[in-house]
């Protein structure tokens, strides 16, 4: 049966924060090595290819050493700050997306809005048209009937 060790690989004094990363390996060997065994192998991968970061990826060159010590990658734990973090952040970017479509929509109101106003102030300047051009028409009428009027007096006043 393998025995699960869970290394925080804060080795080498490296790393001693509050918040950390745990990566989770297993022992191939079946031997029961304990977690002395494990951070001399994480010690010796550590100088060849660096200390793993918290908040990132455990290079493969640092796994594929702890393979060649005998112990097989697993998982990596995140603490629940990290966790929370990463929680806040996405929810950062959802408040962020939210508040882009709410931008966008209100523009989009603002241009039916304004288009509506167009729409409207042309319909109404449509009717003062008609108004006009009928009140022109009424007008011209009205002359017209005038000179008829006129010309009929005439020509009866010539008659006589």
């Amino acid at each position: 049966m393998k025995t699960a060790i869970i290394a925080g690989l804060m080795f080498l004094g490296s790393t001693l924060a509050a918040q950390a990363d745990t990566d989770i390996y297993n022992d191939m060997t079946n031997s029961g090595r304990g977690g002395e065994a494990l951070h001399a192998a994480a010690g010796y991968c550590a100088q060849r290819w660096g200390d793993p970061q918290n908040g990132e990826e455990t290079s493969p060159g640092f796994k594929q050493c702890m393979i060649g010590q005998g112990w097989v990658f697993q998982l990596t734990q995140r603490t629940a700050a990290e966790a929370r973090a990463d929680a806040e952040a996405e929810q950062e970017a959802q408040q962020q997306a939210d508040d882009d479509n709410q931008a966008e929509l209100n523009q989009m109101w603002e241009e039916q809005r304004d288009d509506e106003q167009r729409r409207n102030d042309e319909a109404t300047q449509d009717l003062v048209n008609q108004e006009n051009a009928f009140a022109e028409q009424e007008a011209q009428q009205a002359q017209q009937q005038a000179i008829d009027a006129q010309n009929m007096a005439n020509a009866i006043a010539a008659a006589q």
